[in-house]
Formats: structure tokens, sequence, C-alpha cells
């Protein structure tokens, strides 16, 4: 990316590549400066804004990130991962109330994609965003079902029981 970079330095997406891959490799701090970068160029590119808002948050500046978050764009559109980095923000910045209305969302939005995937075949896909799912809203004794009814469609057997015994336990409360 930074020989597209030095070829021609208005290539936002090599730019927004790099950042992303920065972040990716832990390097929260250079990936600002790419999203920095990006955002000179395309102020409007909502991901650059939102890329930002996970550096920030991995940083714990939650307040600018949270900024960044408004700038990225509706919640609506965001992935389950950014809701989930945006929660975690919000309970750095100790907005308590509304952190656990964004997990809420978070979790739902790891469910309906792991159920459009489930639909798709893609089953360990499906499983691993139920598992989010799961991990965030536990009271949700349904989740594990459709966990328990994806391991059995993979022939996955192993974590099978632990997740009937959830839902048993949920109904018992």
């Amino acid at each position: 990316f930074s020989e597209a970079i030095e070829k021609r330095p208005s290539y936002t997406d090599a730019y927004l590549a790099r950042a992303e891959t920065k972040l990716s490799l832990g390097d929260a701090g250079g990936a600002i400066a790419d999203f920095d970068q990006v955002t000179l160029q395309s102020p409007a590119l909502m991901s650059a804004h939102i890329g930002r808002a996970v550096a920030l948050t991995q940083l714990g500046k939650y307040e600018e990130a949270l900024k960044n978050f408004e700038k990225g764009g509706a919640t609506t559109e965001f992935a389950p991962e950014h809701i989930e980095t945006r929660a975690r923000a919000l309970r750095g910045a100790e907005r308590l109330d509304e952190a656990a209305a964004e997990e809420r969302i978070a979790a739902e939005r790891y469910f309906l994609r792991g159920h459009y995937l489930a639909q798709e075949g893609k089953l360990p896909d499906a499983l691993a965003d139920y598992l989010k799912a799961y991990a965030i809203r536990t009271d949700l004794p349904f989740i594990a079902g459709f966990m328990a009814s994806v391991r059995s469609r993979m022939c996955d057997w192993s974590r099978y029981e632990d997740e009937i015994e959830s839902i048993e336990e949920c109904f018992a409360r």
C-alpha cells in the first residue's frame, strides 16, 4: 500500500487499505494517521470515520471515538462489530444506558447476520455470529437453540449438550 501511496498520494483506497491493515495488526496510532489522510481527501467517506473511531476506542480515547462514530453516519448502517465497539466506547465514557442499548442492537445484528449466513449454508460463519450474539445476550435462550441447530447441521457435537443445557437453564428461571 505504501508503494501505491508513494506513486499516487491522492489514492484514498490505498490509504484506507493501509489504515485497516495497521488497525488489524494492532497499530491504532498508525491507522489513525492513515484514516486522517483519507478524511482529508474524502471527508464524507463513512468507513474512514468509523475506522478512526475503532482505532481511538482501542487507544481508550472514548469521547473522541464517539465523535467519529457520529461523523461516520447513522448507527443503523453499522456492522455489528462497529456497534459493539461503539458500545465499548460508550462504556469507557461512562454512558452506561446508551452502551446497554448499543449492546442489544449489536446482539440483534449478530443474530440476524448469523441467521442469514445459516440460510446461505455458511455454517461456521453463522455459528461465529450466533456465539457473538450469545456472548452479549446470554439471557436469550433462543440464540443457544440456533447455535445447537447449526452445530447439528455441521455434525459438531462438541458443545451441543452445553447449549441444550443453557436453553433448559434459561427456561427454568
